[in-house]
């Protein structure tokens, strides 16, 4: 079993891409780990390729809850699965990695969602959300090392 951080969004899109930003950074801090960091972007085929049996899995990507951005929220991958609202595709494409995950047994980890703002064409985030930022990094780094075990993994902050 291994852990793994997925992180899904579009670059192009504004703070649709604060989950692609967010993996990078924690990349830089855990290249000691034996956590391994995907960026998957938009393409759901190449996740659901690094995704094996057993291992725990941490999906990072934007959300639009109508909360502050910034705003993280987590829940456990199982629930979210099983939730009505997983198997509805916001992808642009019509499918979404969720709804393949939602096939998969036994499926452990957490979704991690970030409150973006502004979800339209551009390669910055909102001011809103890039002034929180590097609050925004702390936090998911802390939940992650929340979640998994920490007699295994040490994680630098």
């Amino acid at each position: 079993m291994s852990t793994k951080i997925i992180a899904i969004g579009n670059r192009l899109m504004k703070d649709d891409g604060v989950a692609l930003h967010t993996a990078e950074y924690l990349k830089s801090q855990l290249d000691n780990s034996e956590i391994e960091v995907i960026i998957g972007e938009t393409d759901f085929q190449y996740c659901l390729k690094n995704i094996n049996p057993g291992d725990y899995i941490i999906i990072i990507d934007a959300t639009c809850f109508g909360v502050a951005a910034g705003t993280i929220t987590a829940y456990p991958i199982e629930l979210f699965l099983k939730s009505p609202k997983a198997h509805i595709s916001y992808s642009q494409h019509g499918f979404s990695l969720f709804n393949l995950l939602a096939f998969y047994n036994n499926i452990k980890g957490i979704v991690l969602g970030i409150e973006g703002e502004k979800f339209e064409f551009g390669l910055d985030m909102s001011c809103n959300l890039k002034s929180t930022f590097d609050s925004v990094c702390k936090e998911i780094h802390q939940i992650i090392l929340d979640n998994i075990k920490p007699t295994k993994y040490k994680l630098p902050l």
